[in-house]
């Protein structure tokens, strides 16, 4: 990359993350920032030109120093105006900054106030509403200045509580990250043991709850949050202990109603995840409960995992697979047309094709179910697998066999070619088409041996489609078979 190149991104990448507000404060803080040389920013702001090849071009340099020095004040400027708006939009970081340079001034009186304040009024709330590290490092400062004025039985008293309180969120964070290696693992992206698991190996967590215990009925639900964080990993790990869910679920509805928003939907992502992992396994009872808490948690407003570009491929996805594959047609259809005008822009309209698709394939209309998949880009492996597989009933449903056999054979070239698909799709994907390839040819030959086949795979494999391949060839059997 040149160097004209690299300057120009570095300055335009900030800049145009603006709104037309910002830009307009960003204009009269270049004026009146600290340090500024009193040079006419806004003047060479405007005069700047974006040529043919996308490089910045600044008119009065008339070196390519000059147009570097500028465009670097520029760029160094608008680092300085993002920090600002940063401290203004979180109050709790500007409290800290502020109790920090009075203690730095040796302003006692104002810090150790400000100090108390802040501790005030965070007592009642749970430790995962606020940022700990902030408050740990206020704690430290002021233990030291307790230290100097000489009360020792109140400095023993703070810096056991503060110790107490780094240990819980140590904790927390131990547990959200091993929930963290175990999803990274469930998608093939990690797959050796870290130093964390080996640790929590060692640790007797069970013994560690009790000693915590006699914290339950703080307002700062230390224990409540590390017992229901637990719960959640031991679930992952074992989703067919419901009763580890079912306890993770009680503490989180009765215990954890004044968390963050943020957390809350952190913590419901949770419970959401061990739902699919159970009905991937096909437990009984587990796609109604994941609908319940679907439901749920759109009803309390968390629409994240589903909106943002991020967590948009799946989060939307699921919620019409579980809503569809429990008969909720209606359901879906309002979800559709409520959730899917929020999504972004570059995968919105293929996830409202797809979500309308899968409703019209359910309600039989397969022909405008195969007229709304030929509009869908496959654009990524998510995408590709949903078209491909329904495209492969919709023409198995409408006895396009020679169809079937085309459509079935770029699907397994796809999975062969195809990189970036994660390991478990790939897996599930192809023994998807493993399992319709031996249903077309049970149903082009319908003996035993074919049968056979088809029945072994089903019972040993998990795949995609799987209801929908047992429930066809269910239907050969009693159609063709003769007793």
């Amino acid at each position: 990359m040149s160097i004209k190149r690299k300057k120009n991104i570095k300055l335009l990448t900030i800049y145009n993350s603006f709104t037309e507000t910002e830009k307009n404060e960003f204009k009269k803080f270049i004026i009146y920032s600290p340090g500024n040389s009193r040079r006419n920013y806004n003047k060479i702001l405007s005069s700047l030109i974006l040529n043919e090849k996308g490089i910045l071009e600044l008119p009065e340099a008339k070196t390519d120093r000059t147009r570097w020095n500028r465009l670097s004040e520029l760029h160094l400027l608008a680092e300085k105006f993002l920090t600002l708006k940063s401290i203004e939009s979180y109050s709790f970081v500007n409290r800290f900054l502020l109790i920090i340079e009075y203690h730095r001034r040796d302003m006692e009186v104002p810090f150790e106030n400000s100090y108390k304040k802040l501790i005030s009024e965070i007592s009642n709330e749970p430790v995962v509403n606020y940022n700990y590290y902030h408050i740990s490092q206020l704690d430290k400062i002021y233990q030291d200045h307790l230290k100097s004025d000489g009360d020792t039985n109140f400095t023993t008293n703070n810096f056991i509580k503060s110790g107490n309180f780094r240990t819980g969120i140590y904790l927390i964070e131990l547990l959200e990250h091993l929930i963290k290696i175990w999803n990274m693992k469930t998608a093939g992206i990690l797959h050796t043991e870290s130093l964390d698991e080996e640790i929590f190996g060692n640790l007797n967590f069970d013994k560690i709850l009790l000693t915590f215990s006699g914290n339950s009925k703080s307002p700062d639900k230390l224990y409540q949050i590390l017992k229901f964080l637990y719960l959640i990993y031991l679930s992952l790990s074992d989703p067919e202990n419901e009763e580890n869910y079912k306890n993770a679920k009680r503490i989180y509805f009765n215990d954890l109603k004044s968390i963050c928003t943020e957390k809350k939907s952190q913590f419901f992502d949770y419970m959401i995840r061990i739902m699919i992992e159970r009905a991937n396994l096909s437990i009984p009872g587990s796609r109604e409960e994941l609908f319940y808490l679907m439901n749920k948690k759109l009803k309390a407003g968390f629409i994240d995992d589903i909106v943002k570009s991020e967590k948009a491929i799946n989060g939307f996805r699921d919620y019409i697979y579980t809503s569809i594959g429990l008969g909720k047609f209606r359901w879906a259809n309002n979800f559709i047309n409520k959730i899917g005008p929020l999504l972004p822009p570059d995968i919105r309209e293929d996830h409202i094709l797809l979500g309308r698709a899968l409703i019209l394939f359910h309600e039989n209309k397969l022909l405008m179910c195969n007229e709304l998949l030929s509009k869908i880009k496959k654009k990524n492996p998510f995408f590709f697998v949903d078209v491909s597989v329904l495209k492969l009933k919709v023409l198995f449903k409408r006895k396009k066999f020679d169809e079937c056999h085309e459509e079935l054979k770029r699907f397994n070239k796809y999975l062969r070619r195809e990189r970036i698909i994660q390991d478990h799709l790939r897996v599930y994907a192809r023994e998807f088409c493993n399992a319709f390839s031996l249903l077309l040819k049970l149903n082009q030959t319908p003996d035993r041996n074919n049968l056979n086949d088809l029945e072994f795979l089903l019972s040993k494999r998990d795949l995609i489609g799987k209801k929908w391949i047992s429930l066809n060839m269910n239907e050969i059997i009693q159609s063709k078979f003769q007793n």
